[in-house]
């Protein structure tokens, strides 16, 4: 009997020592991306009060889907009430949409320049994009949002985080086990913030499993993981019922087929092609520049600038064919 309690006392006094050490020390625990900043879990947020994308939480309990008046989003009309003669764009995508880095996303060039090219209507365009959605979480926001959204048209740019490397589950199935992992987040936020040597062992575990996903998501065009977010049969199939929603729902459609920039070239995944109709982001830049990279902050998303080309190119397309 004195063995089992000495065996069971001894593992206890451990580890109540280091949490002691590292609380009488004060030992910083920083790690993550403000040890890396070149890390696409820096999240470059240009609206201060908007709360910042947590991808951590992304990694242990999979994407959430978040309500149209999250702050989480960069959307700008709090009221959702359609006025007379408005006509009404739901941007929906990821980071890109979002407009990770920049100041003004591609949703809001378009509101301006089909402001301008048409006084008759009035066009508000709402973004929705939100960094690490897949076509998954936005067919999803769609099913639940669309009769409050009440869209005239649905813009969809979805695709790059679709084929990166899962570290646990697939999307789908993060969505079946989402009751079970809410509850386990919820005991670690408490052993989070009460204990110093369970965030040490947190942030290790994180740190390496943040490596992991950076590297599938700097290598896009990579086949071969045992496991992804979202299969490329599933995302065919998620924005086709994106797009059965939008008909059912009388609203017009049009995607956009994202464009990578590593090494010196720009790439497109042809896995992850969207359905027509959609814009070849690729086409359209070099359409304008045989220099793409000054479109790019990083081999993903695109900057000011780059945003500024597509919110043109959307507007072009709107006014021709809608």
């Amino acid at each position: 009997m004195k063995k089992v309690i000495v065996a069971i006392i001894i593992p206890i006094l451990f580890f109540w020592g280091l949490e002691l050490i590292l609380r009488l020390f004060n030992i910083e625990i920083n790690t993550g991306s403000s040890n890396n900043p070149d890390s696409i879990f820096d999240f470059r947020i240009i609206n201060a009060h908007k709360e910042k994308p947590d991808r951590d939480i992304n990694i242990e309990i999979g994407p959430q889907i978040y309500p149209i008046e999250s702050s989480k989003y960069r959307e700008k009309y709090p009221i959702l009430k359609k006025q007379e003669n408005e006509y009404r764009i739901v941007t929906l995508g990821d980071s890109c949409t979002y407009g990770l880095g920049v100041k003004n996303s591609y949703a809001d060039f378009l509101e301006s320049y089909l402001s301008q090219a048409n006084k008759n209507k009035i066009f508000r365009v709402f973004n929705y994009g939100y960094p690490g959605y897949s076509s998954f979480q936005g067919l999803e926001f769609l099913k639940k949002y669309i009769t409050q959204l009440q869209p005239d048209m649905v813009i969809v740019w979805l695709g790059a985080n679709d084929g990166c490397w899962a570290p646990f589950y697939s999307d789908a199935e993060f969505y079946k086990k989402r009751a079970q992992l809410l509850s386990l987040a919820k005991i670690h936020i408490f052993l989070y913030t009460h204990s110093r040597l369970y965030q040490l062992m947190r942030n290790i575990n994180l740190n390496y499993i943040r490596r992991l996903v950076n590297k599938s998501f700097n290598n896009p065009l990579k086949s071969g993981y045992n496991k992804v977010r979202v299969s490329p049969q599933e995302f065919q199939h998620n924005l086709k019922e994106i797009q059965k929603l939008c008909n059912r729902y009388n609203c017009k459609i049009l995607f956009i087929w994202h464009c990578w920039f590593i090494n010196g070239k720009i790439l497109k995944h042809q896995d992850y092609k969207p359905p027509f109709p959609y814009i070849d982001l690729c086409e359209v830049y070099l359409s304008h520049s045989n220099d793409p990279k000054i479109y790019f902050l990083d081999h993903c998303h695109p900057n000011q600038l780059g945003h500024k080309i597509i919110a043109e190119t959307l507007k072009n397309k709107i006014l021709e064919k809608y």
